[in-house]
């Protein structure tokens, strides 16, 4: 009988090693139920109980081991461990609580803690996704959702999310490279694919600061700015400390200021995005049109005007000092603004 006792608390550890908590915890109950008395089993599976969160269970081992001997230190302090906010269902409620009080972080540490207290949390880990993923933490959610499948393969809500997170990197993935693609042109507009993609990943995932940046990026580099200093305002609503909105915002408003003031890409007829050669192939085309020596039959003035103008944008754009300046919304030479943009429409196409 005891080589049957014995065999089952190795078989016990065993399992335990190899984290099979639920199976030790199998093994310890046949042996206890063999010899009720065995001290070492009802402290092993008083330790069982409380890492898998059975609580209520560990507290009637720990207060039979006291019963049995009033100077166990251990079970004093299980009886302890069980009555303090240690209790899984205490952090689960008290997490619970946070979410519906929208206080995220306080949700995510207490949720963290009951991961660690019940090792097999399926539901701990699919909730944490959860909530990394409505607070635009893509990498943390996903690294949830893995372990909830790790756990139980077929979790349903957990595989269906998983879907859900693989898409939204492929969106932003997507979002990334039109942002970054340093080649925009005309026509199949790289900086409006940003945009639809920002915009897609955003309804996805809307409490990514980032996302409300890149799309600004875009928004910017489609000259609209207004629309970019709205999104860089959200992004800062989400978190007010986020250093890219703050700077993007700041760029964003000098950039709308200057924009009612002399528009260097807008009198050559280019996109901010421009290479150097398309911005003096640009100017090439304008200066055949508006050279005094072929316009000596129009007001000279008017032409001179507009030879100046085209001129000095070139200087300005294919100058890489200069351009970064004026980018950041500072014109290098400083020209009055004009009250009129006689351009007109002819050279839209940088909107």
């Amino acid at each position: 009988m005891l080589h049957i006792i014995r065999e089952l608390l190795h078989c016990s550890y065993k399992n335990f090693n190899l984290g099979k908590f639920y199976a030790a915890i199998t093994d310890l109950n046949k042996a206890l139920s063999i010899a009720p008395n065995f001290h070492e089993a009802r402290i092993k599976r008083d330790e069982l109980y409380i890492k898998v969160g059975y609580y209520k269970e560990a507290l009637e081992d720990a207060e039979k081991l006291l019963k049995e001997n009033p100077s166990d230190l251990h079970a004093k302090k299980m009886v302890i461990i069980e009555n303090s906010i240690a209790h899984y269902e205490a952090r689960v409620l008290r997490a619970e609580c946070y979410v519906k009080l929208n206080r995220r972080a306080d949700a995510i540490a207490d949720y963290l803690r009951s991961v660690h207290l019940k090792t097999d949390n399926t539901e701990g880990h699919f909730i944490l996704s959860q909530l990394y993923f409505e607070d635009g933490q893509l990498d943390s959610s996903l690294n949830h959702v893995r372990q909830c499948l790790q756990l139980d393969q077929d979790h349903s809500k957990c595989k269906t999310f998983y879907r859900e997170i693989k898409n939204l990197r492929q969106v932003m993935q997507a979002a990334d490279d039109a942002v970054n693609k340093k080649d925009w042109k005309t026509g199949d507009s790289g900086e409006q694919v940003a945009y639809d993609a920002c915009s897609k990943a955003i309804k996805l995932s809307p409490r990514d600061p980032e996302l409300y940046c890149k799309r600004a990026e875009a928004s910017i580099s489609l000259s609209n700015y207004e629309e970019a200093k709205e999104d860089y305002r959200k992004a800062l609503n989400i978190d007010e400390n986020y250093s890219a909105a703050k700077d993007g915002l700041h760029q964003a408003e000098k950039l709308a200021k200057q924009s009612k003031k002399k528009d260097y890409y807008k009198i050559l007829g280019v996109k901010r995005t421009a290479t150097k050669e398309e911005i003096s192939r640009a100017f090439r085309e304008l200066a055949k049109k508006y050279h005094p020596d072929r316009n000596k039959d129009k007001n000279s003035k008017e032409v001179e005007r507009k030879f100046i103008e085209i001129t000095q944008a070139k200087e300005i754009l294919t100058d890489d000092e200069k351009r970064r300046q004026y980018d950041s919304g500072v014109d290098p030479l400083n020209p009055e603004p004009f009250q009129h943009d006689s351009w007109g429409d002819n050279n839209n196409n940088s909107k």
